[in-house]
């Protein structure tokens, strides 16, 4: 036989994971301020406009965040960093 979850209500649910459905994602105020994102090159050059090869230039020229290696043969930078030097560049 199955068991079954207790029928949690929303606010009880909310306390629990921090979200309203399993589907959602948790909310932005419950998230720990040091859990930060893992970006490909790809998302970097659709957030910041700038090509693949663009975005190497200028991490070489000290102009952009350094890459982090996050697995054999993977590459990311940290979201923070990205928008940090979005934010820094001129209007």
């Amino acid at each position: 036989m199955q068991r079954r979850r207790p029928n949690l209500s929303l606010a009880d649910r909310r306390k629990v994971t921090g979200m309203d459905d399993l589907f959602d994602r948790p909310r932005q105020q419950d998230r720990h301020p040091n859990n930060d994102e893992f970006w490909s090159v790809k998302v970097v050059g659709i957030k910041t406009g700038l090509s693949r090869a663009s975005i190497y230039k200028y991490v070489d020229l000290g102009l952009f965040p350094r890459q982090r290696q996050i697995g054999p043969g993977r590459v990311a930078w940290r979201a923070s960093d990205v928008r940090t030097w979005i934010e820094t560049r001129p209007e």
